[in-house]
């Protein structure tokens, strides 16, 4: 029981870690920036499937990356 919980854990960590990456870090009114709160990321996705959000944004990605025109390359951001 506690190897199952320590791996769903692990998991979820790992699910906020990639949602921090897609949606980047929030300013201040001060104009500071910081990491997003698990809150805000759960109110962005909706409280829906995490493992499904993440597949449809890299559906919408593709779809994007196919749509454009032949001569534009692709940049990869870091």
């Amino acid at each position: 029981m506690f190897i199952k919980e320590c791996t769903y854990i692990a998991q979820r960590e790992e699910e906020r870690r990639v949602l921090r990456k897609i949606y980047g870090p929030t300013q201040n009114s001060d104009g500071k920036w910081r990491v997003k709160t698990y809150e805000e990321l759960e109110i962005l996705i909706k409280n829906k499937n995490i493992v499904r959000f993440i597949k449809s944004q890299r559906l919408r990605w593709a779809a994007h990356v196919i749509r454009m025109d032949t001569i534009r390359t692709v940049k990869k951001t870091n």
